[in-house]
């Protein structure tokens, strides 16, 4: 079998027609894989007992991390060997002395292994030729980070930081390899690759300046050293070295004017078009394309709009570190963070409190542009940005006239246009267009936004960012990057979950933390106080039943409270403690969201526990699955942890289990039986 770490975590087993890509659900554990990472990041791959609980969960307890570590070795053996009868008959991971002993490479290929003995190889080498093939063997396994999805363990930290480190060397001798026979073009892409990974690597830097001068691209060079000059005082409050500096020298004094760039999108409309055959398939007149455009924006506050909306309880820091944040923006653009990120679960807050600081940001005369990025753009290249220009050509904030024709009104329509017809394609085509066409398509949207911008701060809002299609995002974090020193700002809703699952999103979202680019806020569940003033307005006896059924989610508590304010009003008389209610299509969109994420083994098993009530214990859930073997079940309870519809308290026989939110049951008891 083939077990792959760098970047996706994937398995492989070799059948009689040649390798296949296995989704067992043992493999879909975060704890089975991380069992297997944390032993092949040992050279013997031999472990402890003691040495694995400690490494994998160091904050609990000798017995709740003895249970997760049997459950997770089960769980492994069986992936290894899926044919035992007994898993703990596994020849692979073996047990003796209470230390697990992991079959070797032959037995089970690790890429992060087979990684190191490429790269051991490339530097015996004794020829060119050679090595050039052993690194790019070893490159070709470099696909992301080793085990990217644990963030906090101090193992796989340091795994993953040798295994970058190993990387960056490659990248660099790779470089050596086609500078020797001069293939700028290949040196510039490798170079590229490792200042995206570190981009304050001055060696690298000054390589590729070399590469871009040799090339007759002088203007790139210099902008790369500009952003070098950036990043180092950020980071280090320092300048580049004297060598650095010379370089630069002697590249200004090759261009004969500042470096200047034609408009972006113009660059980009004749390559595009002569990878086409025939004329191409989006050209519509403008005005039709215009008409065409869905309107998924606003770029005005009403506050009738938002009279139904409950006030802003229990976010009261969070929103008061926002607006002190763009107070700062407006006044020192230079010195505050120019992306806000609100992460959090559905019906935690995300919109209404960015709807608050939006409406903030235009009492101190911001300008606000408001889009909602839907699930099924996510296919569609640069999607967002597409509205994003829209709006700036309905606003009033660019000039009717300028010298520039790239902020002149009068040709923005045909820049919007010619988008529209070449950024479906562009995905498809952006690894063969020149460098600097790429560049200049994100540069064309920076000067927008500058011109935008001299008249009044702009502040951009995309709600539902974790819908953002690839190239979206690389564009949002590259714009973020350059925004410095400008009055604009960009705030971002994201979903936890779905941003957990948006490995590009997700990556480039940590670098630029790294970078200290990002304000994030996280916003958790509310305590019983900030419920109970959240709805003041309701029955102190329906309050205590709505806290206990909403897990300190305000979306789901006012809502609730509302269904069932209309039942009261439609009964003559009310007791005290009937709150049952049919729940309202806006609760039951949250938890169908979530639920259906879920395994349909999951989904049934969940629906069964549901007639239990709120809460239930692992025996009665055993009882009630008797079509499913225990193992079965354990998967089941860990896949429904790890999507936090479930909460897990105890420990040996006496763990129960509690639906988080516990209305959550409710919605299975009503929609399911």
């Amino acid at each position: 079998m083939r077990i792959y770490l760098l970047g996706q975590c994937c398995l492989e087993r070799w059948r009689s027609q040649g390798w296949e890509t296995v989704s067992e659900m043992g493999w879909q554990q975060r704890r089975v894989r991380s069992l297997f990472a944390c032993m092949v990041s040992q050279t013997s791959r031999m472990m402890g007992r003691e040495q694995l609980m400690e490494a994998l969960w160091p904050e609990l307890d000798v017995g709740n991390s003895a249970n997760r570590l049997n459950t997770a070795v089960h769980g492994l053996r069986q992936v290894l060997e899926p044919e035992l009868e007994r898993p703990a008959n596994s020849q692979l991971l073996r047990l003796e002395h209470d230390i697990f002993m992991l079959a070797q490479q032959r037995q089970v290929w690790v890429d992060a292994d087979a990684f190191e003995e490429w790269l051991r190889l490339a530097y015996a080498a004794q020829d060119a030729q050679s090595r050039e093939h052993l690194l790019l063997q070893a490159a070709q396994l470099y696909k992301g980070e080793f085990l990217a999805e644990e963030r906090t363990l101090s193992w796989a930290q340091a795994r993953r930081s040798t295994l970058q480190r190993k990387w960056i060397g490659l990248l660099l001798m790779l470089a050596d390899v086609y500078e020797a026979r001069s293939a700028w073009p290949e040196e510039i892409e490798v170079l590229e690759r490792l200042i995206t990974v570190d981009p304050a690597h001055e060696a690298a830097v000054r390589r590729l300046m070399h590469a871009l001068v040799r090339l007759e691209r002088p203007a790139e060079a210099a902008h790369v050293y500009q952003c070098l000059v950036t990043k180092l005082a950020k980071l280090y409050g320092t300048e580049p070295l004297v060598e650095t500096r010379q370089l630069y020298a002697s590249v200004c004094k090759k261009m004969q004017a500042p470096a200047t760039f034609s408009s972006p999108l113009s660059a980009l409309a004749q390559p595009i078009s002569s990878l086409r055959s025939g004329t191409a398939p989006y050209a519509l007149s403008e005005d039709v394309f215009l008409a065409q455009i869905p309107s998924l924006v606003r770029t005005t506050w009403n506050l009738k709009d938002r009279a139904s909306r409950p006030e802003l309880v229990g976010r009261e820091q969070e929103y008061e570190e926002l607006c002190r944040t763009l107070h700062s923006l407006q006044q020192a653009p230079s010195l505050t963070p120019h992306m806000f990120l609100l992460t959090g679960e559905a019906g935690m807050g995300k919109t209404h409190l960015a709807e608050e600081v939006s409406q903030y940001a235009q009492e101190l005369g911001w300008v606000v542009l408001w889009n909602k990025v839907l699930e099924e753009q996510c296919a569609t290249p640069y999607h967002a940005w597409l509205d994003v220009l829209r709006l700036l050509r309905e606003s009033e904030l660019l000039p009717q006239h300028s010298e520039t024709h790239i902020v002149n009104k009068n040709s923005q329509t045909q820049v919007l246009s010619r988008w529209q017809r070449e950024y479906v394609t562009l995905a498809a085509v952006e690894s063969l267009l020149h460098e600097q066409e790429c560049f200049s398509l994100r540069e064309d949207l920076l000067k927008w936004l500058d011109a935008s911008c001299g008249q009044k701060p702009l502040l951009i809002v995309f709600d539902d960012a974790h819908w953002f299609d690839r190239e979206s995002i690389e564009l949002l974090c590259y714009l973020v990057r350059r925004l410095c020193k400008r009055p604009i700002a960009v705030m971002v809703t994201c979903l936890t979950a779905e941003l957990m699952r948006n490995q590009v999103l997700q990556t480039l979202i940590a670098d630029l933390r790294r970078d200290q680019l990002v304000q994030l806020v996280r916003l958790q569940a509310l305590g019983d106080g900030q419920i109970e003033d959240l709805l003041a307005h309701v029955p102190s006896s329906l309050v205590a039943d709505i806290k206990k059924q909403v897990g300190g989610n305000p979306f789901l508590a006012w809502e609730l409270a509302a269904a069932l304010g209309r039942k009261a009003r439609n009964l003559s008389q009310r007791s005290a403690g009937d709150s049952q209610v049919t729940l309202p299509r806006s609760i039951v969109a949250i938890l169908e969201q979530r639920f259906c994420r879920l395994s349909l083994c999951s989904q049934r098993l969940l629906r069964k526990c549901a007639r239990l009530g709120s809460a239930f214990t692992l025996q009665q859930v055993l009882q009630l699955g008797a079509e499913y073997d225990e193992d079965e079940i354990l998967d089941v309870l860990e896949e429904s942890l790890q999507a936090g519809l479930l909460a897990e308290d105890g420990m040996g026989d006496a763990i129960h289990y509690e639906f988080r939110p516990p209305l959550l049951a409710c919605y299975l008891a009503q929609c399911y039986d």
